[in-house]
């Protein structure tokens, strides 16, 4: 008897402790009716996701003709493709372009930054279409227009599937396929995501190279000198490292004097300063 009772004990105990988690459990579950474009931004944007985890990667397959990364932790965004790869930290950007390496300098104009927000940017015509559980998931699908072959026509469309933990919304894998206008699926790119993951080895060996400790030479520009509106962009280097310019389509030329007289031809030392001149006037 004395046995029975005790086991009879356990399994209230138990049926009692059942009762109580299951509603918890149900609590921090997303439902699915309330998942918004927003929610989901914020869910996975670079600081958020960097509450729970030290470094994340993205990892994309283009159409099954090319794969890329893209990873991310406290101190640098890190890009890869075959035919270029980018590092941002530090406010600065440094990249490899058909093989040769550049610290990018931007002038008159602001580098396009929108890829070390988070994991989900959303356009403003894309619209939730469904969600749907799956598991300890959440199945996303939104919609939005998109131009087919390089042309806007009508009734072509883009469909991304975002995978997402059901109590997190933390981005876990998904796809965006573009359909013709006769529905037929014309280019898929697929991804999923890794968490607390190394840095890779390019990034770092990047991320020294641009943020040299020792002897490094300064590239400059002055866009409008001696007037009112003068202004000095610059970016340092390692000695022997080069300095890819962006900049305003509004600036004629590149000038070695002040006065705007001479222009750059090209050739500089790489191993030693350099200071060039913008000016929007014809010269």
């Amino acid at each position: 008897m004395k046995n029975t009772r005790t086991i009879s004990c356990l399994t209230l105990l138990l049926a009692m402790l059942a009762l109580f988690a299951a509603p918890a459990l149900a609590e921090t579950a997303v439902s699915p009716e309330a998942v918004t474009l927003e929610m989901l931004a914020e869910a996975n944007s670079h600081e958020k996701l960097l509450e729970s985890c030290s470094s994340y990667c993205m990892h994309y397959d283009y159409n099954g003709e090319y794969s890329g990364n893209t990873y991310a932790d406290s101190e640098l965004f890190y890009t890869y493709l075959p035919n270029s790869v980018t590092v941002y930290a530090n406010g600065q950007l440094c990249e490899i372009k058909e093989g040769t390496f550049a610290v990018r300098l931007y002038v008159g104009v602001e580098p396009d930054l929108e890829w070390t927000t988070g994991l989900i940017m959303y356009s403003p015509e894309e619209e939730i279409v469904e969600v749907v559980p799956d598991g300890e998931k959440l199945i996303v699908k939104t919609r939005t227009s998109e131009q087919y072959y390089g042309e806007e026509i009508e009734g072509s469309y883009g469909e991304f599937i975002y995978e997402v933990d059901m109590q997190t919304l933390r981005y876990l894998g998904g796809s965006y396929t573009v359909y013709a206008p006769d529905g037929t699926a014309a280019y898929k790119t697929a991804s999923n995501v890794e968490y607390d993951v190394e840095r890779p080895a390019q990034a770092q060996e990047l991320f020294d190279r641009m943020n040299p400790k020792g002897d490094h030479r300064t590239v400059s520009i002055v866009a409008e000198p001696g007037t009112e509106n003068e202004t000095v962009y610059s970016v340092n280097t390692a000695r022997g490292d080069s300095a890819r310019i962006y900049y305003n389509l509004d600036y004629k030329a590149f000038y070695t004097d002040p006065e705007c007289t001479q222009v750059y031809e090209g050739g500089a030392d790489t191993t030693q300063d350099l200071t060039l001149y913008v000016t929007k006037e014809e010269k």
